[in-house]
Parts: C-alpha cells; structure tokens; sequence
C-alpha cells in the first residue's frame, strides 16, 4: 500500500528494466498508464508490434501478464519491471520483478537450452522426456519411434534397410523443406546462421544430429559466445505426413 500511495505522488517510479543493458527503461507506457507492450525480441514498443504486455493495476495491487494471439509458438522471451525510490538520479534503490514467458503448443516441443563452450560442443533432446508430445502426434510409443528414427539414419548407409521416419527442417514461412539432403549424421542437418540446411564448412552455425533415443544441437567451430540459433524441425512418418511431432529449439552458445 505504501508502495502504490508512493507511486501517486511521485516518490516511488515504475518502470521496464531493459535486461540485455541491465538499466532503467524510462520509456513512457504504451499500454494504459502504467504498462507496455512488448515486441519479439523483449523489447518495450506500441500496440501494433506487441506480442505480450504487463500492466500495474494499482487497484487490485497486482501485475498483469497478457500473452496476445499475435504471439507464436516457440516465442521465448524475458520481461522485467520494477520499483524504485525516486532519488531523481539511477534509482539504484529498487524491487525487481521477472517474467519468463515461452509460448507453446501441445502439439509442439519448444525447448530452449545452452551449448556448451568447444568446438561441436552441444545438449541431447532425449524423447522418452516429451513421451507425451511424441506418442499421440505421432502414433507410436516413443521406444518404438526412438528405434524407427534410428534404424531410418542408418539406412543413409545401408540400402538394406527401408527408412519410415524422415526429419524435415521447418522454413520461415512454417512450410517444411522437403527437398534439402541430409548434411550431417544419421537424420541430421547442418545450418548457417540464418537456420538455412548448409553442406559442412564455414558458413556453418550448428547442427541437428539424430540417435537413438535423442537428438543432440550442437555447435560448429571458432563461434562466438553469446551467438542465439533456433532449430525447428520436425519427424514425419514418410507414407504418411499427417503423423508428425515438431521441436522448436532455441539455443545460445556458451
């Protein structure tokens, strides 16, 4: 109460912390009189271009998350506001509230995670750990697709074996790309920096690589520290594209 009182005459300021330069953002709200909208990237910005929003409603004393329809699936982003005593100078005396916000889709596996510092380096997406996004998209038991991902990589090498699971990388414009060749191991894919399939060499980014009960993103050679990527892909049934389970993967390199 005291904190809401302070904030009606001016002794107490709310505002957006911009967490990427970790200071105050004193834009003016784009969202009633005490809140903001917020673009793609986390940023503050008008109505138009907001995908999120969080409003101070002073009445009931709480913070408000909005999510918008605009949002899409696999959105991963950080919003941060707070309170400070105005001391007219760098507010330095403050609370600070987080928000993680991931939009996701029961259909789709979003997940985000960090690769690892070296060369190749990544992180292994096991599937029994999403069993319940995998078995009813896809129709089968997640060890029984687990083995079908597996035995249809090893049938790039052996024309004995009859492949029934094919990973197709998702275009930006949400269309699969079923013409790009395998680049890298098993039902793998390398991919530069704009996530478009590349052969091997130093256009390079990361890549995606199929096993046996996993998929491991991993990173290519000599790439920077705080570099972002995100992979999204899916596993189809080849007779049949109706049974299909999607990732979407966000990553940052350590």
């Amino acid at each position: 109460d005291e904190t809401l009182a302070a904030l009606s005459n001016g002794s107490v300021v709310f505002y957006p912390i911009n967490i990427s330069k970790n200071c105050w953002n004193r834009t003016a709200p784009t969202k009633g009189t005490n809140g903001w909208y917020y673009n793609t990237a986390g940023g503050v910005c008008d109505a138009a271009s907001g995908i999120a929003s969080i409003e101070l409603d002073a009445t009931k004393k709480e913070l408000v998350l909005n999510v918008l329809e605009t949002a899409s699936v696999g959105t991963i982003m950080s919003i941060n506001v707070g309170f400070a005593i105005n001391n007219g100078a760098d507010f330095d005396d403050y609370i600070r509230f987080s928000f993680d916000v991931t939009v996701t889709d029961p259909s789709k596996i979003v997940i985000s995670g960090t690769l690892a510092a070296g060369d190749y380096a990544g992180f292994s997406i096991n599937f029994a750990d999403y069993a319940d996004a995998i078995e009813p998209c896809i129709g089968l038991s997640v060890d029984e697709f687990s083995k079908q991902v597996k035995n249809s990589g090893d049938a790039r090498g052996d024309s004995s074996i009859t492949p029934t699971i094919a990973m197709y990388p998702v275009k930006e414009d949400g269309t699969w790309d079923e013409t790009s060749e395998y680049t890298a191991n098993g039902l793998g894919y390398w991919f530069d920096g704009k996530s478009n399939v590349s052969s091997y060499g130093d256009n390079c980014v990361y890549f995606i690589e199929s096993g046996e009960g996993s998929v491991f993103v991993g990173r290519y050679v000599n790439i920077a520290s705080g570099t972002t990527i995100k992979a999204h892909f899916v596993y189809a049934m080849i007779e049949d594209h109706s049974r299909y389970v999607e990732f979407i993967v966000s990553g940052t390199m350590e």
